[in-house]
């Protein structure tokens, strides 16, 4: 500092100043650096005009220097954390209502300049969602008022980019400390988060339409009341939706009965088990006495543990027991159903459990931080929805074949049925490196089939002979003609089917061992097998374990176009 005080002399000796205010360091009597305020305004000269006397008064500023630079380094601290923010920061004048500063986040995802943020309100940026009716200036203006009260509001909008793209944002407002009005607007992109939220209401509901027509009941228990029932289960036990099970279900139950329901119920309160399959006698919305068998899985349902039910009315099997015949074949029926809701059952309850499972932890996530975490669950939901809605269109396909949906049939070239397949096929081959290979006889003639519906047949024949076949295997489609009918032959060199399976390869939910980690949903060739039956055709599989499969395709040709 030297330096700085001898110019300060210099000065005062040339006259320039006559009061001097600067800061020094001066060594205490420790040996410790300190500084020190140094006020001059007495000078002395004698005769000849040198300076010879100066009064200071010295001060100890030493504390207040240290609390200067501190507030300097924690301001460049606070500066540099909302420059690196994972989300975009805003600070916004609450007296003039423009933007007074942003982030770079904010600059890259809102795709404005600094300059150009300054000259803009945030209700140039965000907007609210199509289905929100609300004023969004007196919203902004409420939400100004409570953040400056010392409130930290937390809100969801839409923003618009420069370049028109709509994004979802989280927006969390805090008030500043100082004497202007300023506020930190932090804006985290939770697009994905909310794709992922639409796609889950859009796979729920289509579950819920397979639900509001299947012809048995199903129900949610949860809470000592029923959380859902479908039309057929509330036509069938004249129950509401909300409404305590406990009310009516003793008046409803044979005697013989309510001490088995009783018996399940406290062992539900105390342990939250219930058994898998209940059997009893009750009366329906029309007081007739009936049979019902009840299928039950256990989940969790917004966290807290449900039952799903499946309703059954078993009367006419129970009936129809004094005739063997009759009964042997309501015993198949059931089994089949039986098969169906159990195998249905694991189908949407392990996906759910993932989604569920996903999306309690991410609502333990703090929104803030765990970047890779909120989007490794995200992702999770997303995949795990893929899946059921995989699962609810091979049901709705099968339910539809089911119930006879009217087919298109009219005369088709088989080679441009070919060539359709194999573009629809050729990314799922190359991808697991299989050889796709397509032939047929020449000049073909023209088969009379619904061309929509065979080609999801092969394609699901197809699908199936992907999954099973190692990398490096080889695919072959032909397709010939015998007397009237048009044989198609799928030949793989996959991992075969053992000879036992053969007969159940085309059972709805059936996977056989040798399949067990190939996936699929074991509706394929359900719907494969139903949509050639509807052409009077068949297939036929014959097949080598080990070595591949061969499915052949038989469709008549119909006589006016052969």
């Amino acid at each position: 500092d030297l330096p700085k005080i001898v110019e300060h002399l210099k000065k005062i000796q040339r006259g320039e100043a006559t009061d001097v205010v600067f800061e020094m360091r001066l060594k205490d009597k420790h040996g410790v650096w300190r500084w020190f305020q140094n006020h001059i305004t007495l000078f002395h000269w004698d005769e000849a005009g040198n300076l010879t006397q100066i009064l200071g008064v010295l001060q100890d500023v030493h504390d207040r220097k240290q609390a200067e630079e501190s507030l300097r380094q924690t301001e460049s601290r606070f500066r540099t954390l909302i420059e690196h923010a994972p989300e975009a920061i805003f600070v916004y004048d609450a007296d003039t209502g423009f933007i007074v500063h942003a982030n770079q986040n904010a600059i890259q995802q809102f795709g404005y300049s600094l300059e150009q943020l300054k000259q803009m309100t945030p209700m140039d940026l965000v907007r609210l969602p199509e289905d929100d009716n609300r004023d969004l200036t007196k919203l902004t203006l409420n939400v100004v008022r409570r953040t400056l009260r010392g409130e930290t509001p937390v809100i969801s909008a839409q923003g618009q980019t420069a370049s028109g793209d709509v994004r979802y944002f989280e927006l969390r407002l805090v008030s500043l400390p100082g004497d202007k009005p300023l506020l930190r607007v932090s804006a985290l992109d939770i697009t994905d988060r909310m794709k992922a939220e639409r796609a889950l209401k859009e796979s729920e509901s289509r579950f819920r339409q397979l639900m509001e027509v299947l012809p048995v009941g199903v129900f949610i228990y949860q809470n000592d009341e029923l959380a859902y029932i479908n039309p057929y289960g509330k036509a069938l036990s004249g129950y509401e939706i909300g409404k305590p099970i406990q009310e009516q279900l003793w008046d409803l139950l044979h005697p013989e009965s309510r001490y088995d329901i009783a018996s399940h119920i406290i062992t539900f309160a105390d342990t939250g088990e219930f058994p898998n399959r209940l059997e009893i006698r009750a009366y329906d919305s029309q007081n007739n006495l009936r049979w019902f068998d009840i299928h039950l899985a256990q989940f969790r349902l917004n966290n807290a543990p449900a039952v799903l039910g499946v309703l059954v009315d078993v009367t006419e099997r129970k009936m129809a027991q004094q005739n063997a015949v009759a009964l042997l074949l309501e015993k198949e029926r059931v089994k089949l159903l039986a098969d169906f809701v159990q195998d249905a059952s694991h189908d949407f309850r392990t996906p759910l459990s993932s989604i569920n499972t996903s999306a309690y932890l991410l609502s333990r996530l703090d929104n803030w931080a765990d970047e890779e975490k909120r989007q490794y669950h995200l992702e999770m939901i997303k995949t795990q929805v893929k899946q059921l809605d995989k699962l609810v269109n091979g049901l709705l396909t099968l339910s539809q074949l089911d119930s006879g949906i009217p087919f298109d049939f009219k005369p088709n070239r088989i080679p441009v049925l070919f060539g359709e397949l194999q573009t629809a096929m050729i990314e799922a081959a190359t991808q697991k490196g299989l050889t796709l290979h397509f032939e047929h006889a020449d000049n073909l003639p023209l088969v009379v089939m619904d061309h929509v519906q065979i080609f999801q047949a092969l394609r699901q024949i197809l699908m199936n002979a992907v999954r099973h076949t190692p990398p490096g295997g080889k695919i072959f489609v032909s397709a010939h003609v015998d007397d009237d009918n048009l044989f198609i032959r799928i030949q793989d060199t996959g991992v075969g089917i053992a000879p036992e399976n053969l007969s159940r390869v085309f059972d709805r939910f059936y996977r056989g061992e040798e399949s067990q980690m190939a996936g699929g949903l074991g509706l394929g060739l359900s719907i494969a097998r139903k949509i050639v039956e509807y052409h009077q055709g068949d297939v036929m599989v014959e097949s080598v374990l080990g070595e591949g499969s061969t499915f052949t395709v038989r469709l008549p040709i119909g006589d006016e176009y052969a």
